[in-house]
């Protein structure tokens, strides 16, 4: 079984509070108070001939002390393609998740969104993740392609 990595930036925009006294309305609306949720925003994870991949929203929930990402995915082949998320690593710390049932996508689905999830007790301020997935062609079971994907952080500070 190949594996192939896939690095990807995300942008973060970082804010210093301690001047949050002298914004402006134009800054305090760009600002919206809101650290977790991630509006109108994308972020591109694969485009291959098999799969889009992107991530639209990564977000933790208190109450149930689990961190999801968003995913929205487009399968562009002619046939059910499984979508297994294996593993999730979060600043080195190992999740697995073969517990977990597949997401069935499929064929030539356009934006299919869907949450995955993973117990964190705290989501706090981690740099990079790791996620494993598995593509399966979900009629054969055929395996067509596992990559590791490694997404880092890079912070851009606003004002």
């Amino acid at each position: 079984m190949t594996i192939e990595t896939v690095h990807v930036t995300m942008p973060v925009k970082t804010y210093d509070m301690s001047k949050s006294d002298s914004w402006t309305q134009e800054q305090w609306d760009e600002w919206h108070g809101d650290h977790y949720h991630i509006d109108e925003w994308s972020l591109q994870i694969l485009d291959n001939a098999v799969i889009r991949l992107a991530i639209r929203l990564i977000y933790y929930n208190e109450r149930t002390e689990y961190m999801y990402f968003q995913f929205e995915a487009q399968n562009k082949l002619a046939h059910d393609l499984s979508f297994e998320l294996l593993q999730w690593d979060i600043d080195e710390i190992a999740r697995t998740l073969a517990d977990q049932a597949p997401i069935l996508l499929q064929k030539q689905t356009l934006d299919y969104r869907f949450d995955k999830g993973i117990a964190f007790p705290f989501m706090g301020e981690w740099e990079q993740a790791t996620l494993q997935i598995k593509l399966t062609n979900a009629e054969t079971n055929e395996h067509i392609q596992t990559f590791n994907i490694i997404i880092t952080k890079k912070y851009t500070p606003m004002f």
